[in-house]
This record gives structure tokens, C-alpha cells and sequence, in this order.
């Protein structure tokens, strides 16, 4: 997985495209993951996507006005997709991950 990648609108199940390509992309991770890992993982693949989505769809802006209502739900989304990010790290299945791997995931979802 080189970016995270959009899947286009008519995709029948575009988070199931993501997790596709994720388990495809990540396979180690994934082959080794505890049912927990595999829902953190999960969950921050798709976290990611809507981050970037949110950023095309925005032109890549900064955030919105403090005045604008849809700033603290982006506020929000942040903070949890950081705290997916900080779960997904300190997981055992990621510390078990040859540098390599882990450099890969960090680089793809954790924006390093």
C-alpha cells in the first residue's frame, strides 16, 4: 500500500475494498494479528481513508472556522484517529513486525 487510496463513490463497499488492500498490503501484520490488533488495524485503515478523503474534499485547507459546526466533528475524528494510530503502535503484533514492516505501516498510516 503506497498511499491510502480512495476507492471511487460507486464502489459497492468501498470500506471493503480498503481492508482488501490493507490485509494485502500489511499481510504480515495481519497473518500474526490477535482478533484486537485486527480490529484496531481495521479500524485506523479506514480512519486514515476518510482523513484523506476529508483533505481532498477540502483541497487540503486548514480546518474549518471555529464558527463552522463540522469543526469539532473533525476535531474529534482526529483525536480518534490518533489514538488508532497510538493503539495500533503499541500493539503487540506491531512490535513483533520486522523493521522494515513497521516502517512501511508508519510511513502509509501514521503520516512519518
Amino acid at each position: 500500500m503506497n498511499e491510502p487510496r480512495l476507492v471511487a463513490p460507486a464502489s459497492p463497499n468501498p470500506e471493503e475494498t480498503l481492508l482488501r488492500d490493507a490485509r494485502k498490503d500489511f499481510a504480515q501484520f495481519y497473518r500474526t494479528a490477535t482478533a484486537d490488533d485486527t480490529i484496531a488495524m481495521d479500524a485506523l485503515v479506514v480512519a486514515e481513508a476518510a482523513m484523506v478523503a476529508g483533505v481532498q474534499a477540502t483541497g487540503g485547507v486548514g480546518p474549518p472556522a471555529a464558527s463552522d459546526p463540522q469543526e469539532s466533528t473533525g476535531r474529534k475524528g482526529s483525536q480518534q484517529t490518533a489514538e488508532l494510530r497510538e493503539r495500533v503502535r503499541n500493539c503487540p503484533t506491531f512490535a513483533a513486525l520486522i523493521s522494515a514492516e513497521k516502517a512501511e505501516i508508519e510511513r502509509v498510516l501514521c503520516g512519518m
